[in-house]
């Protein structure tokens, strides 16, 4: 599998006297994503921070009169409130319809592009690309989207899945996205726009970007490319890095399957065994419960080895010029014992608020053979974290039988 996503979950307290809106995280989540660069990436706590503090400064009410005053960034604000549906009503039509008095000429509050910066420019295609694919969704799955007023003549879904409609939006999507990279603003929005394309034509085997309809969009497919050689080096870094201590980087349980997000995440023994043989643990449950250690990458000894448990490794825990006995690997039968124990799950372990080791699971994502999502989380408990990846990996291989039984009824 190769991993092409990542997750970091984050906890973290908001003061006392800073204030909270209803739908908040939603606009964190949409400000950040439409109109940030996507290198930027400000922690969590100061982005809620600044956020309350803008809405408990700037109400709904004061954004009353942003279109008629031709503010741009005042209308960017008043759009994502009503994406979000925070301080006002969601609807995504009349964010939509917002943010077009900066991108569409004809709109009756169409403001002069020589009164728009590139960015305010930038940030409006972006927020519309992102609109437009969740569009998309709402139409692939049948949802209704509700209007501004019913005799609106907007294109929108009404409640029954239309993949023409769907097409449609996605076309605005890409052209959206592609004029916000035109204007130099490159958001995660704008970049999830080209990842759903080329993903959804990859399952197709179809080169999306060769194709007459998406083929003009060279600002979007460069970006895209950008994006993808950059998280292709910073895997093979990390490659590099866990290559250079493999036992550091993944619980020594059999069954567990965790990794840690940084090299001295996970307790190690503490004897006297060399650092390639020393098995880690993302924690105490799996030391205590661990029957074998794998062990990868020594110098001297070929992949797989096969360490056992404190009883027998506690010969093999010391120098290896100190050891009078050979370590156990191969295909004995000595070396395979154990090897199929499945940890306990308890569905019960707690989320702690204080942060723990930074410990990550391969989740698998079901649709999509071949990626996973890397989850980080230095606050739910391993066994938590197991159960996820367990649940997706059933889920993953059931969906598999039903399309293999689909085929097969098809011949």
């Amino acid at each position: 599998m190769s991993t092409t996503h990542s997750i970091r979950q984050v906890i973290f307290e908001i003061p006392a006297d800073v204030p909270y809106f209803e739908n908040e995280d939603a606009l964190v989540h949409c400000r950040h994503s439409c109109t940030s660069d996507y290198h930027v990436f400000p922690p969590p706590q100061e982005q809620y921070i600044a956020c309350s503090l803008h809405l408990d400064k700037n109400p709904f009410e004061s954004l009353a009169t942003a279109l008629e005053d031709g503010d741009g960034e005042r209308i960017i604000d008043l759009g994502l409130r009503y994406y979000s549906g925070c301080t006002a009503e969601k609807n995504i039509e009349r964010a939509i319809d917002t943010w077009e008095a900066i991108t569409n000429l004809k709109h009756r509050f169409s403001i002069p592009e020589e009164n728009m910066t590139a960015n305010i420019l930038g940030q409006a295609y972006s927020c519309l690309a992102d609109a437009y694919l969740c569009l998309v969704h709402a139409a692939f799955e049948g949802r209704a989207v509700s209007r501004i007023h019913p005799k609106t003549d907007r294109m929108l879904p009404e409640g029954t899945r239309d993949e023409i409609m769907a097409n449609d939006f996605m076309l605005f999507a890409a052209t959206y996205a592609n004029s916000a990279v035109h204007y130099g603003v490159v958001t995660q929005g704008v970049l999830g726009v080209a990842r759903y394309l080329v993903r959804g034509a990859e399952q197709n085997k179809v080169d999306i970007r060769t194709t007459e309809r998406y083929k003009p969009f060279k600002d979007l497919w460069h970006a895209f490319d950008v994006r993808e050689k950059e998280l292709a080096e910073e895997r093979a870094k990390r490659d590099a890095k866990v290559s250079r201590a493999p036992n550091a980087y993944t619980c020594a349980a059999p069954g567990c399957g965790l990794i840690a997000g940084k090299k001295k995440s996970f307790m190690r023994c503490a004897g006297k065994c060399p650092p390639e043989r020393k098995p880690h643990y993302c924690s105490k449950d799996c030391q205590r419960r661990v029957r074998r250690v794998v062990a990868c990458s020594m110098s001297h000894m070929r992949p797989n080895v096969i360490l056992q448990d404190w009883r027998s490794h506690k010969p093999y825990c010391k120098p290896d010029a100190q050891l009078d006995r050979p370590l156990p690997w191969g295909d004995s039968e000595d070396a395979q014992t154990g090897l199929d124990v499945v940890p306990s799950v308890n569905l019960k372990a707690p989320v702690s608020n204080e942060a723990g080791p930074d410990r990550a699971v391969e989740i698998p994502l079901p649709g999509r053979p071949g990626e996973t999502v890397t989850f980080y989380s230095q606050h739910i408990a391993p066994d938590i974290m197991r159960y996820m990846r367990d649940t997706m990996e059933e889920r993953r291989a059931a969906r598999q039988a039903r399309a293999s039984d689909s085929e097969a009824a098809d011949k």
